[in-house]
């Protein structure tokens, strides 16, 4: 059974930090440490590694956002890490589930999540579920992924990437390509012999991302290997950008189903019911501050689905699908309910 911490940035709970908890979990001799989060401040960066025990499942350490803290889907609510220029939300040597965390990326922020190896384990069992990221203004010139995946040996392996949220910046510092955010919202790297087997990466919601990055890239080149499964992922910024893609793959083995993207690149990977060209506005109620899905939207009913999970970002299990047929995105649009009435007399 896991030991449960409290995180209360405002005070009151066991610790008020992420990394104050971490520097007592990773003495503690059980790896199943959970670090339940509460809103009203910034939890602080935190870094995981060299615990008393690796981490194994079902062992393996949690950071969560408690009920009632947790983002409603929209930015600036809930739980949060706030990422100063140069830094990373989370960073993780061992295997770690986070779910339901905002990442707030300030200035020239580096990486909301960064995973690797500590070189002598593969990483395993790693779960990213629900969180959201977002930044104010957009750092135009600097490198910065909401989730990167480093595949150094001896690697990466069985990983989740699901039911998260990333928002394009609200003040353009850049001008003229428009709004646009994170330079690579979800990046895999496994070049020169890197090794990332068993990823899966399904429905996420990119809203925006910086004009000269990608929106999911999976880089497996000089050596590398990538094996992944991308399902049911929307992925395209608020503005358009030409000449660069929203999905890049060099996988080695990869299925591709059931991904939009407002260029053609969901379509050029193979499988089946993907949709290409699509604008954003269509698809969301707000594209700023709003991913939730339109009641016209494309994304609806056009996803496969997912034996493994049945939330959303902001829902729990059993949510999935609203009206038989899985959505696309982060957030499965709420299925409108028909009452009638029977008048008799």
């Amino acid at each position: 059974m896991a030991t449960i911490k409290t995180v209360k940035p405002l005070g009151g709970g066991d610790f008020s930090s992420l990394q104050a908890w971490e520097d007592w979990a990773d003495d503690q001799v059980s790896s199943a440490q959970w670090a339940e989060c509460y809103s009203g401040g910034d939890l602080g960066l935190v870094t995981l590694g060299g615990w008393t025990t690796y981490p194994v499942a079902p062992d393996i350490p949690r950071i969560y956002a408690a009920p009632g803290h947790q983002h409603t889907g929209v930015r600036g609510t809930g739980a949060y890490i706030s990422i100063p220029a140069s830094s990373a939300g989370i960073t993780s040597y061992i295997p770690v589930e986070i779910i339901g965390i905002r990442m707030f990326f300030e200035y020239e922020a580096i990486f909301g999540i960064f995973l690797g190896s500590d070189y002598v384990n593969a990483l395993s069992g790693v779960l990213i579920d629900k969180c959201l990221f977002e930044t104010v203004v957009d750092f135009y010139s600097n490198f910065s992924s909401g989730i990167y995946l480093l595949g150094d040996a001896p690697g990466i392996t069985g990983c989740t990437i699901r039911n998260c949220l990333f928002y394009p910046e609200l003040v353009d510092l850049a001008p003229p390509e428009g709004l646009c955010s994170i330079q690579y919202p979800i990046y895999v790297d496994a070049r020169l012999w890197g090794i990332v087997t068993g990823l899966v990466v399904d429905n996420n919601t990119i809203g925006g991302y910086a004009s000269f990055g990608y929106g999911m890239w999976f880089r497996a080149i000089q050596g590398g290997t990538i094996t992944a499964t991308i399902r049911n992922n929307i992925c395209m910024p608020s503005v358009p950008m030409a000449d660069y893609n929203l999905f890049v793959s060099a996988l080695t083995t990869y299925t591709f189903t059931n991904n939009m993207s407002s260029d053609a690149t969901a379509g050029v990977y193979g499988g089946t019911g993907n949709l290409i060209n699509k604008t954003a506005s269509d698809q969301f109620v707000n594209t700023t501050s709003d991913l939730s899905l339109k009641a016209t939207s494309e994304a609806i009913n056009s996803g496969v689905t997912v034996a493994t999970f049945s939330n959303d970002a902001i829902h729990t299990s059993g949510w999935r699908p609203q009206r038989g047929i899985w959505d696309m995105g982060a957030l499965e649009k709420a299925a409108t309910r028909v009452s009638s009435q029977i008048m008799i007399g």
